[in-house]
């Protein structure tokens, strides 16, 4: 760097990170560099990182304000006084001394950029969470929640490298000299082009993904609905029972329809009466019947039981019961049958304990 000159660093370590959160925090910290008066910056790059350092390197190869000085590999480095043989790549960048910040604004009037304009820009890297645009030599980005009407859990979903769009502009950042973009385009919202379903209707919907607070499916190939995790079914699923609702299609009955959020709201429970108090009455404690193995678990085993009720037989029932029972997770397979007999019926938590039959006929024996 030039002597006296104020200098600036910025560390690629996790790579995990990067590629989640993308280009954009690291073209962040090089502007307030800047703005802060630094003349020249090191990228530093640990192994784990290369890949990302390399993408870095690449767009800035065509940035406004910095030019790219050097590029060097080390084969060791120093910390603390102790010699470390890890290689780190570092990239000397130097401040473009003819750069002025109407530059940004020149390009935005001149390509007459306006907030909900459509625009077309071309990909130029994607992240997890978030994808660098070029629209018109002008940096631009777009989040994941703005790439499609319907969610998804990474842009690579629904965009590809190099590869040109149309976007919509939501927004001119000035002070950062970007343009934040949107592909949920205004003409294109599904709210307006599709039929709704009407409230209180059974819809057919397919279950796309899930998190802790309801389950995203699509109704229709374009319109996203919801389902809240508390409306899915009457009885306590696992997760492995969840997890296999993804990808299915399922009936469901339209709850709510949020005109102002444009958001649908639908329940699988009221397909149906809630139907505990015929279960508590149909299945006193003793009630023994066979049921099927519908998921096994290291804490319980789930199993259907006639009627399409669902029941559950804790860890300590199985081991109890031992031979091919004490390692149940290696030997119970699913859609075998079972001799269960009901121990408990909780109608508030909506779940019924099982007993294998084999460990009932053991107490009465003894």
């Amino acid at each position: 760097a030039f002597q006296g000159a104020k200098t600036g660093t910025i560390f690629l370590a996790k790579a995990e990170r990067a590629n989640k959160q993308g280009l954009r925090p690291y073209l962040k910290r090089l502007r307030i560099k800047l703005d802060k008066g630094c003349e020249s910056i090191y990228i530093v790059s640990f192994p784990p990182a290369f890949q990302f350092f390399d993408k870095l390197l690449k767009t800035l190869d065509g940035h406004e304000r910095v030019f790219i000085k050097n590029v060097i590999t080390t084969n060791e480095y120093e910390l603390e006084n102790q010699i470390n043989t890890t290689k780190l790549k570092i990239a000397l960048l130097r401040k473009n001394d003819i750069y002025v910040d109407e530059t940004f604004q020149s390009k935005i009037e001149t390509n007459d950029i306006q907030v909900g304009k459509i625009v077309k820009g071309t990909v130029e890297h994607i992240s997890q969470n978030e994808t660098l645009v070029n629209v018109m030599g002008i940096r631009s980005y777009v989040q994941k929640r703005d790439c499609s009407w319907i969610t998804i859990n990474n842009c690579s979903e629904v965009l590809q490298l190099n590869e040109e769009y149309d976007f919509q502009v939501k927004n001119i950042d000035k002070t950062t000299s970007t343009i934040h973009l949107t592909m949920r385009i205004d003409n294109q919202n599904p709210w307006i082009l599709d039929e709704l379903p009407k409230l209180n209707s059974n819809i057919s919907v397919k279950v796309s993904q899930y998190d802790s607070i309801k389950f995203s499916c699509i109704y229709n190939s374009h319109l996203e609905v919801y389902i809240l995790n508390s409306e899915i079914s009457w009885f306590l699923l696992s997760k492995n029972s969840i997890d296999k609702l993804v990808g299915q299609s399922i009936n469901a009955k339209v709850i709510e329809i949020n005109e102002d959020e444009q958001k649908i709201f639908c329940s699988v429970k009221q397909l149906v009466d809630n139907p505990w108090l015929i279960i508590h009455e149909s299945l006193p404690v003793g009630t023994e019947m066979t049921g099927r193995v519908i998921d096994v678990t290291p804490h319980f085993v789930d199993v259907e039981l006639p009627n399409n009720y669902r029941g559950r037989i804790p860890k300590e029932s199985l081991i109890k019961a031992g031979f091919e029972y004490k390692n149940f997770e290696e030997n119970i397979v699913l859609g075998q049958g079972i001799d269960v007999v009901v121990s408990k019926v909780f109608i508030a938590k909506q779940r019924i304990r099982l007993e294998l039959k084999r460990n009932v006929k053991q107490i009465t024996t003894h």
